[in-house]
């Protein structure tokens, strides 16, 4: 039996509440495409959106799902560059007061 004194939640509950937690989590990433245009797609729209961590790692784990095909790589690391660059770009913005540049909703 479970003492209710210090904490009025069973365990159980909240176990449960915590594996709800992980998979939510994990579930916000976008996952990889298998075709090098459709990552280069997704890394774009990532990068409309704002997501710019995101686009860099779906490049980064689509080059180290797929080494033997290198057809796409400059694309990568051009999106990789672009990604990075707006990056810094909105972060100087918000430094020198222009007010914070509006990121959009997530529509993947």
């Amino acid at each position: 039996m479970e003492t209710y004194a210090l904490n009025p939640v069973p365990m159980r509950t909240r176990l449960a509440l915590l594996s709800l937690l992980v998979i939510v989590l994990v579930g916000c990433h976008p996952s990889t495409p298998e075709k090098g245009s459709d990552t280069i797609s997704l890394m774009a729209r990532l990068d409309q959106q704002g997501r710019y961590d995101d686009a860099i790692r779906v490049a980064q784990d689509w080059m180290k799902k797929h080494p033997e095909n290198t057809s796409h790589n400059w694309a990568f690391y051009e999106q990789i560059a672009l990604a990075y660059l707006m990056k810094a770009s909105k972060a100087r913005l918000s430094q020198l007061g222009f007010g914070i540049v509006k990121k959009k909703r997530p529509s993947i």
